[in-house]
């Protein structure tokens, strides 16, 4: 029995539909691989959530303060050394303070502070911030202070990081963190963003679109780093 063989122009045919079909198929595995990521992204911001709630209960209602950079609030993306402190006993592991998609070193990977003791993680943390210089364009917003404040106050929040040559890079856009163009300032529905997850003061975490979200007013960082929906 005869055996028929390819020809070279065959292979080379058979090879290229291949190829056509990889690079079909990629862009949905890289969207798929996004979706889970987000999916992770939710759960370490609901497992902050329970992290802060139990500290709150174990103090009188009162929130952990969100001390930032020289513990003041300038910078609500890094954790002073007191705010680390305090939640210490309630965290199993600070990987839940970073998005799967985080990039930058953090607490969570081990960097040392540089700060007076604060470290940067990837998330913005509002807890018991109670002071904050309003400046720029965007919208006010409240810092929770008690449990018995208003339970859809912002608690913990996705965050866009920037240097010193304004470019910022965004965390969910359709494949993963978005590098948006140099120089361009802070554009993240111009720029790829999809949105990002956030958690309020009740515990509940959600995913909010681009198309929802908002700069908010803050401190000179928080204004360059914070996007997200204020309760109505």
């Amino acid at each position: 029995m005869d055996v028929k063989k390819f020809t070279l122009v065959e292979l080379l045919i058979v090879v290229a539909i291949i190829g056509i079909l990889v690079s079909l198929l990629l862009p949905s595995l890289s969207k798929s691989k996004e979706l889970g990521r987000r999916a992770v992204c939710l759960s370490n911001l609901k497992q902050c959530g329970i992290m802060s709630i139990l500290y709150a209960s174990d103090n009188s209602g009162t929130l952990n303060p969100s001390s930032g950079m020289n513990d003041i609030n300038d910078g609500v993306h890094w954790l002073g050394s007191q705010t680390i402190a305090g939640f210490k006993p309630y965290v199993g592991s600070w990987e839940i303070t970073d998005c799967p998609n985080w990039g930058s070193v953090s607490l969570a990977q081990g960097m040392t502070p540089v700060i007076n003791g604060a470290a940067m993680v990837g998330y913005i943390y509002t807890g018991g911030i109670r002071t904050a210089t309003l400046v720029g364009p965007g919208e006010d917003w409240v810092a929770p202070q008690r449990l018995s404040d208003s339970s859809n106050l912002i608690l913990w929040a996705e965050r866009i990081v920037t240097s010193n040559n304004w470019t910022a890079k965004y965390p969910h856009s359709a494949t993963g963190w978005r590098v948006g163009p140099t120089g361009v300032g802070i554009n993240p529905g111009l720029n790829g963003s999809e949105g990002g997850n956030q958690l309020d003061l009740s515990g509940a975490a959600r995913w909010r679109s681009q198309k929802e979200m908002t700069g908010q007013k803050g401190a000179s960082t928080a204004t360059l780093t914070n996007w997200w929906k204020q309760p109505e």
